[in-house]
This record gives C-alpha cells, structure tokens and sequence, in this order.
C-alpha cells in the first residue's frame, strides 16, 4: 500500500515514553475524525468500514434516522507509519555542543544548521511532545491493526496494550491526578477511564464515544 501518512505524528504522553520504548505500549486510541458522531454517540451504529482513495480506512455509520454518515479518516491504514512525537528540552552547554534530551533522560547532539536555528531561543524549556519538530523524533510506529469501536467496550487485551503503570498484578494507577503521590488499586478500565479524562477535556468517557483503536509497531533509531 501507498504510504500517505508518513509525515503525520504520532504524541506520546511523557508518562508513557518508557512504556513505549520497553515495549509494554503498542496501542492507542482517539477521537479523530469522529467530531460530528461523538456530538450525540449513542444516535449512531457503525454500519461498515470502507477506504478512500488514498487507501486510507473510513468508517460509515447508521444514523438513527437511518441515514448514513461518513466518519473522517484517522492513522490511515494497516501498514501506515507515523511518526513518534515526544517530550524534549534543547539544551547548549558550555562546551559549545547543542543536544536534545529526551523524557527518559536519553540525548542526541544537534549539529545540522536548520536544527541549530530551529532551536534558537528555545533552550532549557521543557516542551510537551505537540511541538516536537519532525527532525527530533527518534522513532516511527507502523499501523499494524486498526479499528472502530465505542470507549467502554475497549477489551482488557487492548488496554493491557497501553502501557498503564501499575503497582502489582491487576493493580493500576489512577491518572486522575498528575501529582505524585500516585495510588493505585484501579482496575485496567477504571485506569484507562482516568488517563481518558485527564487528557481529553471536551469527551469524557461518560459520554462512552467512538473511538479509532490502532495497534502499532515501534521502529526505534535517529530520523
């Protein structure tokens, strides 16, 4: 298949870097795309998934009025890569050397020219992994299973996926704060539910949406 996804990123939260690149997380889900079924979730039913004509997976749905209602494409295909997005910091020592560091404590010196500008101004600020520029990322995903499905109906092999931190067998953290102390005792999906809301203000998992479920591969190495 066509790779038409290459330069599109993939964030990954900071509490999950060491997850990801351990291997204990391979997948993720999201909203994208399904803006105008989430509006009422429980008015439609997911009819059939088709492709356009790029390729890339879209999902049609029955609307209660039985109309139907094209979703909008998200994570492309099964074989799509993406790029990983992470937390970083520039850093100019007093050596003369540029570096970036990563979450995980892991560097890479900075040393082409439009790096170098790039990051002008911007040292020693910690930076959320949306503005990661293209050139920082140190790995691609590539799409391996991807699906449509409702938030709560996520089964505990999708969610033993995620990489949740946990304290001891079948014990997982509660994100609904992110200071420490971290408590734990949650369930996988009570866990999952958590991180959901901490990170998405506007669809709480109350509202049970339509989610993209994709199950990824990790290709690690300097890009």
């Amino acid at each position: 298949m066509q790779d038409t996804r290459k330069t599109l990123p993939l964030t990954v939260r900071k509490e999950f870097v060491e997850a990801l690149y351990a291997g204990r997380k391979s997948h993720t889900t999201s909203v994208g795309g399904l803006g105008q079924i989430n509006q009422i979730p429980d008015a439609y039913a997911l009819k059939e998934m088709t492709t356009n004509s790029a390729g890339d997976l879209v999902p049609v749905f029955t609307r209660w009025d039985n109309d139907l209602v094209s979703g909008g494409t998200w994570f492309g295909n099964i074989g799509t890569e993406l790029w990983v997005r992470e937390w970083h910091v520039f850093l100019s020592l007093a050596t003369g050397e540029s570096l970036i560091r990563y979450y995980n404590g892991d560097t890479r010196e900075i040393t082409e020219n439009k790096e170098l500008n790039y990051i002008r101004n911007k040292t020693d600020i910690p930076r959320p992994g949306m503005f990661s520029p293209r050139w920082g990322s140190r790995a691609d995903v590539t799409i391996t299973a991807l699906s449509i499905g409702r938030l709560l109906a996520l089964t505990d092999d999708e969610i033993a996926l995620e990489g949740l931190a946990s304290d001891k067998p079948g014990s997982y953290m509660n994100y609904s704060t992110r200071a420490e102390p971290y408590t734990y005792g949650l369930s996988a999906l009570d866990s999952y539910l958590t991180l959901w809301d901490n990170s998405n203000k506007k669809i709480k998992s109350a509202r049970n949406p339509w989610v993209w479920k994709a199950q990824f591969e990790l290709h690690k190495g300097d890009k």
